[in-house]
């Protein structure tokens, strides 16, 4: 399961690394607590500084067709954002998620995460541009 548009697993490892000693982004792993198989990904975005969104950090995640339904990507979620919290001393993060995704909708409330708003055309995917909805946490959240 390779989210990224990399050519191999090795490809992949050096730009995850690359990003991750920058202070950009933390790819991880989600494995199955049963026999450690890989399940899913999910990953931490520091938001752009340059636009002054400091302190600020956005979660992405993706589980497998098969594992779905079983509560491992709110779990994933909801484990990244008090770790970010506590340990990077993030003041928010974000979930950028389709206004269709009903499955990641439910996962950002099972998380934690509030509806903000949708945002029009804010991104491009796969050549098209997309509205995105909104979600975000904060650490006085509970």
């Amino acid at each position: 399961m390779n989210t990224l548009s990399l050519p191999d697993g090795e490809s992949l490892v050096r730009f995850t690394e690359s990003k991750r000693r920058a202070g950009r982004a933390l790819h991880l792993a989600i494995a199955d607590r049963a026999d450690d198989h890989l399940i899913g990904e999910i990953v931490l975005f520091a938001r752009a500084a340059e636009a002054a969104e400091t302190d600020i950090g956005e979660i992405a995640y993706v589980v497998d067709p098969a594992e779905r339904g079983r509560g491992v990507a709110p779990g994933a979620v909801r484990l990244l954002s008090e770790w970010a919290f506590a340990k990077l001393d993030l003041k928010r993060l974000q979930l950028s998620i389709h206004p269709d995704n009903v499955a990641s909708h439910r996962v950002a409330d099972k998380a934690g995460y509030q509806f903000e708003g949708t945002l029009r055309s804010v991104k491009e995917i796969r050549g098209d541009r997309v509205d995105i909805a909104v979600y975000s946490r904060l650490p006085s959240d509970e």
